[in-house]
């Protein structure tokens, strides 16, 4: 059952089946750097970009980011994930994304509109990231299954909230053990290029 479920998820399952908590599976530092070309597009710098990292985890994904030289602020639901990002000078705070009461309103208060969310957010509230992303900054762009692409329950989402798509070359492995995704993996790029219902790119299109 936990590898179908797994499978369903496009992660590849620990050999003894359990999954990890809070569905935390790091992003490897390639799959960051092979977003940034399209970041770099989408929101050009003409000064400090801000990004909302708000399933920040140990901080793979904002590390890359910072190096970048965006100004990142981060959010997640553990304890220890949020400790060591502060430990290791990245600007995070504990907090439940997509469940706290206000949040959203409270990220735009103390922030202002960011100028994108960038994430590896987990797959089975893959969706109420989305939408709660697209409350607090200008562009959203999600790491997810090319399966999030397929689903009746997301009919509603994909016509209302169209997406650009930038797939990978290759399958991500997300534990450390050398095995591959089940899945095939992009970046969903919230909102499309005007004028667009959603465009699949690769990664040679932003060279």
């Amino acid at each position: 059952m936990a590898e179908q479920q797994a499978l369903f998820e496009g992660i590849a399952p620990p050999q003894d089946g359990n999954r990890r908590e809070a569905d935390y599976y790091a992003t490897p530092v390639h799959v960051t750097r092979a977003l940034l070309p399209m970041l770099r597009n989408r929101v050009p710098r003409m000064r400090l970009v801000t990004i909302i990292e708000p399933a920040i985890g140990h901080g793979a994904i904002a590390h890359e980011l910072v190096r970048e030289g965006y100004a990142v602020h981060g959010v997640d639901i553990r304890q220890d994930a949020a400790d060591e990002c502060r430990s290791a000078g990245l600007d995070a705070e504990l907090a439940d994304f997509v469940r706290a009461p206000g949040i959203g309103d409270r990220l735009r208060d103390e922030h202002g509109i960011f100028d994108a969310a960038v994430t590896n957010p987990p797959f089975s509230i893959a969706q109420d990231f989305a939408e709660q992303c697209f409350k607090v900054a200008r562009v959203t762009m999600l790491l997810l299954p090319l399966g999030f692409l397929v689903s009746d329950e997301r009919r509603a989402f994909w016509r209302e909230h169209p997406a650009d798509l930038l797939p990978l070359d290759s399958r991500p492995n997300f534990t450390g053990d050398g095995k591959s995704a089940f899945q095939n993996y992009g970046w969903y790029a919230w909102p499309p290029r005007e004028g667009a219902r959603g465009t699949i790119y690769r990664i040679w299109d932003f060279a």
